[in-house]
């Protein structure tokens, strides 16, 4: 089934009878905002100064440790997503509420994608997005990592 027709089946988009093109139904689609500002403040408690800690055993080559992450979540973006700024002192996307999946979705801003096709999602819908496996990798060989190191 194609986006549009999943889009029309499940009442986000109606067909505009004098343009004769697909809008969004504004009856549906307006009650995302009241949705997503329930379902944020569910979360509200996540917000503030927290620590994790990781201990680590000893092994026959290395002595026991404990590592211990200090991190803040604060409400941003008009209280529509969580931000974590943990020891980098940066502030980035860390959790929010799609109304259209009626799903939470982590937003994952620090590490490579290296797969040929990963899952996206497409107002609402998934979709598949097949890239070149050298996109976003940063390895020596691949063009984004010679680009970077041309600027």
């Amino acid at each position: 089934m194609l986006i549009f027709e999943q889009l029309v089946g499940r009442g986000f988009m109606v067909l505009d009878p004098v343009r004769k093109v697909l809008v969004f139904n504004r009856e549906v689609v307006g009650k995302f905002p009241a949705i997503r500002e329930a379902k944020m403040e569910e979360f509200r408690w996540l917000v503030g100064e927290w620590s994790a800690m990781n201990k680590v055993r000893a092994t026959p080559s290395t002595p026991a440790y404990t590592d211990t992450y200090f991190y803040s979540y604060q409400l941003c973006e008009a209280d529509t997503r969580i931000s974590i700024t943990g020891s980098g002192g940066m502030a980035r996307p860390y959790l929010t509420f799609d109304p259209f999946r009626e799903r939470w979705m982590m937003m994952f801003t620090e590490f490579s994608v290296r797969r040929a096709a990963i899952q996206r999602v497409a107002a609402g819908l998934d979709c598949l997005h097949r890239m070149p496996d050298h996109i976003g990798s940063g390895l020596p060989d691949s063009p984004d990592h010679k680009q970077a190191q041309r600027r």
